[in-house]
């Protein structure tokens, strides 16, 4: 005799690869050639692979991925407190930004040092934004605030 659990299982892999596949679908959509920066708000640190972490490291060969590696080659007592992640790289031949922010540190210096290093960087044809985040929050008017001279979409991933 099968357990019910047996039965959800499936149901709960075939859920997640259908999400995931919307997601990537639909960062495929946002990661147009005028994008600089993905804008990852979260609320676990990264070390957890809080959705959709396979999806973005895709999108910067594999370097959150590596990212995490050489964490784990670093002792506890000199992790970073608050574990944001920025991650550059090249897209369509410009600068690419992953910065990966928990919610639950210091966002309003994080979302500053962000903007700082990104206006350095941007084009009047590389600036758009966009921001992933599980619900809109606290951060989405800061992070307006922040970036008001750039183009910014938001994309809720639990919506």
């Amino acid at each position: 005799m099968h357990s019910s659990m047996e039965f959800w299982i499936p149901y709960l892999t075939r859920s997640l690869a259908i999400k995931s596949k919307e997601v990537s679908d639909k960062l495929q959509q946002l990661l147009s050639p005028k994008v600089i920066c993905v804008l990852w708000i979260t609320e676990t640190t990264l070390h957890e692979k809080p959705f959709p972490f396979n999806e973005l490291d895709y999108y910067v060969d594999g370097l959150l991925t590596k990212h995490l590696i050489n964490l784990k080659e670093i002792p506890d007592n000199q992790h970073n407190g608050d574990l944001k992640c920025l991650i550059a790289t090249t897209s369509f031949s410009h600068p690419f930004f992953i910065v990966q922010v928990n919610l639950h540190t210091k966002q309003a210096d994080s979302i500053s040092e962000i903007t700082s290093t990104l206006n350095k960087v941007c084009t009047t044809e590389y600036d758009h934004i966009v921001v992933i985040q599980n619900k809109q929050n606290q951060l989405s008017s800061l992070i307006k605030k922040c970036f008001h001279n750039h183009p910014i979409e938001f994309f809720n991933i639990s919506e």
